[in-house]
């Protein structure tokens, strides 16, 4: 069904956060635990309630096609040629600039015909968010490169950018997903040394100071 009453709904996830003197939200896997208002939001509670989960800047960047290969590209991870190849970032200075962000994404047929001739066929026109297989195009031939881009931009919000990398000959979305799950694999020992000295010790002592109370937790 549609979002409107179910666990992607942020304001009703906050808003029974609050009505039931939540000390912390944990909003298990997909729907709003992938969505950065959610920490926001509850950041913005009367008492603060604790997010369980990564900051928002965080979930938004790695969410995204398009800043999470910047990411990874900026921490020396090899990737595939694409239509933001090379481009990295001093992302503990201040995040992805928009400007280095723009360099990275597909806005015309043009570019994205720029982009195949300098990396080849076949390629995958995606959407910078999208998920399920939503906001995808396999092209093999420069001829269907116009139709592909116009049925992904035809299937998106006006707000999410396009990009374009090569894929695999018998490559499926799963193929994609494999190949993202791999570089998070990657990258996790990391970040989970980041988050054990710094967000997620923080986090932990708050929610800790507050369990004396009769207040629980809201399982959103």
């Amino acid at each position: 069904g549609t979002n409107n009453n179910n666990y992607a709904n942020v304001e009703i996830i906050v808003d029974m956060a609050e009505r039931t003197g939540a000390h912390a939200v944990w909003a298990g896997w997909g729907h709003a635990s992938e969505n950065p208002r959610l920490p926001e939001a509850l950041s913005l509670t009367r008492d603060n309630i604790v997010f369980i989960g990564p900051p928002a800047i965080a979930m938004r960047d790695l969410g995204d096609k398009i800043a999470s290969t910047i990411v990874a590209q900026s921490a020396a991870v090899k990737c595939v040629p694409w239509s933001g190849d090379g481009l990295t970032v001093k992302y503990s200075e201040g995040g992805i600039p928009s400007d280095i962000y723009s360099q990275a994404t597909v806005e015309t047929v043009e570019q994205a015909i720029a982009t195949v001739e300098r990396i080849g066929f076949p390629v995958m026109v995606k959407a910078s968010e999208g998920g399920g297989g939503k906001g995808i195009r396999k092209v093999t031939a420069m001829e269907d490169l116009a139709a592909a881009f116009r049925q992904v931009t035809d299937g998106i919000p006006p707000s999410e950018y396009l990009t374009v990398s090569p894929s695999p000959l018998h490559g499926t979305h799963f193929t994609a997903a494999l190949w993202a799950t791999i570089v998070l694999a990657i990258l996790s020992p990391r970040s989970r040394m980041a988050m054990a000295g710094g967000p997620m010790k923080t986090m932990l002592s708050r929610v800790s100071d507050r369990a004396s109370g009769s207040r629980g937790f809201s399982d959103a």
